[in-house]
């Protein structure tokens, strides 16, 4: 399945930890958080066409990127400039892997320790390496008037 443009929180499978972006700035690391209700833990995902994505912060207004032709272990940063990564489905039903398009590498997340860094991995079958994405109700989620 495709995913459509929306709002999400992106959830690693093993981890289960969010994809957070803490700081506003380039090349600030994506890193595991646990859930806050933070915009900060929310991302844009725009259907750019072709199966490409960009994947764009709420609360930093910045881009999930990396360098061009990143090798494996480099992180996925914060960028003020559109990144597209491939988002496909695994055969598990509504888990997805999130790779560059030049290098077929996946976002990847080695542990469960907050803030560690989500890096760039080779295989696309290490659950480590496998997301979920929840759309965000904001209507929802926003705080109850007084």
């Amino acid at each position: 399945m495709v995913l459509e443009t929306s709002l999400y929180t992106i959830t690693n499978v093993r981890q289960n930890n969010l994809a957070y972006l803490a700081d506003p700035h380039d090349d600030s690391p994506v890193a595991a958080n646990y859930p806050q209700n933070d915009k900060s833990e929310r991302w844009n995902v725009n259907d750019l066409g072709n199966g490409r994505h960009s994947i764009q912060s709420q609360g930093q207004n910045m881009f999930a990127a990396t360098d061009n032709r990143a090798p494996v272990g480099a992180s996925v940063i914060g960028s003020s400039r559109r990144f597209p990564w491939l988002i496909t489905e695994t055969r598990v039903k509504g888990q997805y892997t999130i790779s560059t398009t030049d290098t077929r590498f996946f976002w990847g997340l080695v542990d469960n320790q907050l803030e560690t860094p989500i890096v760039l991995a080779s295989s696309a079958t290490d659950s480590r390496n496998a997301w979920i994405f929840k759309k965000v109700n904001e209507v929802q989620d926003a705080p109850a008037a007084s």
